[in-house]
């Protein structure tokens, strides 16, 4: 199918047959992980040229990719295709960035703390988007705080706690009252 459409379509009509998404906002590649199909995340990988090593490869969003194979316990074989071709083109100072983002998210201490010991300049790594190893991490924290709240916890927060936070809120919206006023024009386009 899909050399098909590569002998009958533009290449922009190529390239875009990868970036479609179904009404859930996913795309090929997010739907062929999320079945858990080896065959054809290795055949978009090949195929769509986003991912070609011969132009810049988009890694944005593909680690999140990687994420949600790990969460959904896709085979080892996609999660394995998803990385290396996260890790093509990366400089061989980060060669190590994507087994230092699985181990955070394993929360296997031992390994993040060896690889960090080896190479140190992991720390510096910055995607395209500005997202570094913590960030991931970050990320993987939260969805999983996210997941374990349960409108019961509410109960257990200390009332110290709730009040600092509506004190934060209020801190922030007189920041954004007073930054309206100063620059209507830039707060039209944030808001």
């Amino acid at each position: 199918m899909v050399n098909y459409a590569a002998e009958r379509w533009s290449s922009a009509d190529f390239e875009a047959l990868f970036s479609r998404t179904d009404e859930s906002g996913s795309t090929v590649l997010q739907l062929a992980v999320e079945r858990n199909n080896g065959d054809a995340v290795e055949l978009i990988l090949l195929e769509d040229p986003a991912y070609q090593q011969s132009r810049e490869i988009k890694r944005n969003g593909l680690m999140l990719i990687i994420f949600k194979a790990i969460d959904n316990k896709c085979s080892d074989d996609i999660i394995k295709l998803l990385s290396q071709t996260y890790q093509v083109g990366i400089s061989p100072d980060h060669k190590d960035v994507v087994a230092l983002i699985l181990a955070m998210k394993r929360r296997d201490e031992d390994s993040v703390l060896g690889l960090l010991r080896d190479a140190k300049q992991l720390v510096t790594f910055t995607e395209d988007n500005g997202w570094t190893p913590l960030h991931y991490a970050g990320l993987d924290t939260m969805a999983k705080n996210k997941s374990d709240f349960t409108p019961r916890d509410m109960l257990y927060c200390k009332n110290e706690i709730v009040a600092d936070q509506v004190h934060i809120k209020i801190a922030l919206d007189d920041e954004l009252k007073q930054f309206s006023e100063d620059s209507p024009q830039i707060h039209s386009a944030i808001t």
